[in-house]
């Protein structure tokens, strides 16, 4: 089987359009609203819209661009499933997978307790 992601959700009204209509297995929140998001109470309420809906409908969320330990402890607080971002791991020319089933493609790295 496969499974689907919508990237940079939250960065514009086409993403929205698209989990509406794709019916996506993962949410990848856009950097631009996990980017200090821990100091922005808009951003943070977004975020945790995401994830409230994403819950609801059985989607597991992503969130891009953490790279502040202050990003990540939102993120696990609000219930983030999966993160990416330079906190996180660096980019590589030669991932490393910690299993066959890790979704390598996605690179992203679970962040729930």
């Amino acid at each position: 089987g496969y499974e689907i992601a919508i990237d940079d959700a939250g960065a514009g009204y086409s993403s929205l359009q698209a989990i509406v209509e794709l019916r996506p297995d993962y949410i990848k929140v856009d950097r631009s609203l996990v980017q200090y998001a821990d100091r922005d109470e808009m951003k943070k309420h977004m975020l945790r819209t995401f994830v409230r809906f994403a819950k609801r409908m059985n989607i597991r969320i992503v969130a891009e661009g953490i790279e502040r330990p202050e990003e990540l402890h939102l993120a696990r607080a609000l219930g983030v499933d999966f993160g990416q971002g330079y906190l996180l791991g660096r980019p590589s020319e030669r991932p490393t997978l910690s299993s066959p089933s890790s979704h390598s493609a996605m690179s992203k790295q679970r962040i729930t307790k």
